[in-house]
């Protein structure tokens, strides 16, 4: 199962790049940034996956791309807010980056999981996507919520980061745990699936022109 699992991870990254990428003319400068960072992931994927084949340990490619994912995806939320909210949230952009580092350099080893910088990612995330539905449940009506990029991505972050936190807090652990080490990547496996989907869905709402996210 493992190995299936390793072999297809690619898969529900593959469908937001294709979307993003055909998209990307008509996508905005925050849209973009979710583009950049499908690919990033497929990148990375490819590479973790190779290196877990050839039985080399492939745990610091998350210590480098956690910053970035969490730098494009700040980012992209930089951009629903006005220009002072914008620089708060970049600025701990840069924050995070900075301790994700130290994270790699002193506290941990970068050959081991970064449960600690993904822990504080996925809070930075939650509450801010959080915030995001707030000002949108103002901004837009009902009706048409649901045909803006920014709902679906949005909620992908909400879902995802909201169900994989727990998964990060105690990761250390469950990675030496046998048969319950796989359920528990069964269970992110399905999470990130659903995550790439609603990105996907997001990406391809793109529209061109100004909306919400510009």
């Amino acid at each position: 199962m493992v190995t299936l699992l390793a072999s297809i991870a690619f898969v529900p990254i593959l469908i937001p790049v294709i979307i993003g990428l055909v998209k990307f003319n008509k996508a905005g400068l925050a849209e973009r940034s979710i583009v950049y960072l499908v690919v990033l992931a497929l990148v990375a994927e490819l590479i973790s996956s190779a290196l877990w084949r050839m039985e080399m340990n492939n745990l610091f490619i998350s210590h480098i791309l956690t910053p970035i994912e969490l730098f494009l995806l700040l980012s992209y939320y930089s951009r629903q807010f006005g220009s002072r909210f914008r620089f708060l949230v970049l600025g701990v952009a840069c924050l995070f980056v900075i301790f994700a580092i130290i994270d790699m350099t002193v506290l941990h080893s970068p050959f081991k999981m970064n449960a600690l910088a993904k822990t504080v990612e996925c809070i930075i995330l939650i509450v801010l996507s959080l915030i995001v539905w707030g000002k949108t449940m103002i901004a837009l009506q009902s009706n048409t919520l649901n045909s803006t990029p920014l709902f679906w991505i949005n909620s992908a972050v909400l879902i995802y980061f909201s169900a994989n936190i727990l998964l990060f807090i105690f990761s250390l652990k469950i990675l030496n745990t046998g048969e319950l080490a796989i359920w528990i990547w069964k269970i992110h496996f399905v999470f990130m699936t659903i995550y790439y989907l609603l990105i996907s869905i997001g990406l391809w709402k793109i529209k061109g022109g100004k909306n919400l996210s510009n």
